[in-house]
Formats: structure tokens, C-alpha cells, sequence
């Protein structure tokens, strides 16, 4: 997992909860992929063994493999982002000490400081979904900073 504390120990929240996401996805994506290509299958062979289709429900077999072939190709940190979407659902802002740590993310890795400005220099308050769109290329930044094990 991830460590994207700053120098006083603080991480928000919800970068928390996506570090984690992102942690199980990268562990365990392509056998949740294959389990839910699986289940879309079964669905799918209702056409087969149902001679009443009404009776079962063989077209949620669609967009569970259409499902399934986006965890396996997406990213893990789009899955992670897209899976925390209930972030928009939350009418909380930022407080100074979430800003304060996206302040120390961009002094650790510049590049990401022309992201990050609007959010560290606006006058009104900062929806809490801004962590959600600055921590993909966080990890992004922390990935490559990472030392290579060859």
C-alpha cells in the first residue's frame, strides 16, 4: 500500500479509503474480473437452458461481462476512482488540514502543483470530491518515483 502521509503523520480520509481500494484491485482484480465474467456467462447460457426466457434473466449477462472486461482493462487507479464515486454524494469540503496535505503532495512531487492550484488558491470552499481528482496522478507520481525491483 501506499504512503502518502506527510511529514506530520496525516492522511485524509478518503485518500485512505482509495489507497486501500486500490491496494485489494491491485491484489485481487483480475480474479474478481474472472468471477464476474463467470456470472455473466451463467446469465448468458439462460438463453440456452430456459425454454421460457421470461422466466429467467439472461440479458444481465451483458453488461456483467461488459463489466467485467473494464476491470481487467482499466487502470487500477480509474477503478479505485470510479468505485469511490459516492465521494460526489458528499456535500463536506476540505478542511485546512486536508489542503495542507495536498499542499506537502505537491511540494513532494511538483508536477502535480498545476493540478492541485486551483483547489490550494481558491477563495471559496473545496469540495471533498477535489482529493478525488488529485489522487490518481498522485499515485501515478509515487508509482514511478518508486524504486524499480528487478
Amino acid at each position: 500500500m501506499l504512503n502518502l502521509h506527510d511529514e506530520f503523520n496525516y492522511q485524509p480520509e478518503l485518500i485512505d479509503r482509495l489507497n486501500r481500494l486500490y491496494a485489494v484491485i491491485g491484489q485481487h482484480r483480475f480474479t474478481t474480473a474472472t468471477l464476474m465474467a463467470l456470472a455473466g456467462g451463467f446469465f448468458l447460457m439462460q438463453w440456452l437452458l430456459l425454454a421460457d426466457q421470461a422466466s429467467g434473466y439472461p440479458w444481465l449477462g451483458i453488461p456483467v461481462l461488459m463489466a467485467a472486461v473494464w476491470f481487467s482493462v482499466m487502470p487500477a487507479t480509474r477503478i479505485a476512482k470510479t468505485l469511490a464515486w459516492s465521494v460526489r454524494l458528499h456535500q463536506g469540503f476540505l478542511s485546512f488540514r486536508d489542503l495542507n496535505w495536498m499542499h506537502a503532495m505537491t511540494k513532494r512531487h511538483p508536477s502535480l502543483l498545476a493540478g492541485a492550484e486551483i483547489y490550494l488558491q481558491s477563495k471559496t470552499p473545496v469540495p471533498m470530491d477535489a482529493l478525488r481528482q488529485f489522487w490518481p496522478n498522485l499515485v501515478n507520481e509515487e508509482e514511478k518515483s518508486r524504486p524499480k525491483l528487478d
